[in-house]
């Protein structure tokens, strides 16, 4: 993974990602209080508070790549994040290894910049050799995550109830994965 996590940067045609700090709480809680975005989150907590973006990004600082969150940046302002958390053997219903996550701040949604920004982390990802299959997954009514999934080449492979912190309660949840050939094959 060699470089080094402060000064790591990925470059996309319109955006950058680079890991979350301290500067980023403010506009992280600004754009995440938001219903509309949390609701279709698994682990956050609602009504999400200023003291939980500091808490986040502070419990972030203390991790490796495979636990810190990008921040996602267009025109160098933080509009989303993204990453991997490692799932393992039989803990997660969606399979031992990386796990992809991400949001997006509601004013930016429909305008491709989660699709170019995951396929850029993705690449990155699957460069520094965490794995050989990425896992993630969406709500069922959460369609236009799914369809980004889609686009990078993600596969269903099953649907399965999953606990949502915001919603108190388990609600069903399809299942996805991408394996390396198939996202190169994609990105092409």
């Amino acid at each position: 993974m060699g470089a080094k996590l402060d000064t790591l940067e990925i470059r996309t045609p319109r955006l950058a990602l680079r890991p979350m700090g301290l500067a980023d709480e403010e506009t992280l809680f600004a754009l995440f209080a938001h219903w509309p975005v949390v609701r279709w989150l698994s682990t956050p907590p609602w009504p999400y508070r200023r003291e939980h973006a500091g808490r986040y990004i502070r419990s972030q600082l203390k991790g490796d790549l495979a636990k810190r969150t990008f921040a996602i940046l267009l025109d160098g302002a933080l509009i989303g994040g993204i990453d991997v958390r490692m799932n393992r053997p039989g803990c997660s219903q969606r399979g031992a290894g990386p796990n992809l996550g991400y949001w997006l701040g509601e004013r930016y949604w429909g305008r491709g910049y989660m699709t170019e920004a995951a396929r850029g982390f993705i690449a990155h990802v699957l460069a520094s050799g965490i794995g050989d299959t990425l896992y993630s997954g969406a709500f069922v009514e959460n369609a236009s995550s799914l369809r980004v999934q889609q686009k990078l080449g993600f596969v269903e492979v099953g649907e399965t109830m999953l606990h949502s912190n915001p919603r108190d309660g388990e609600f069903p949840h399809i299942n996805t994965e991408l394996a390396r050939e198939r996202f190169v094959a994609c990105a092409v």
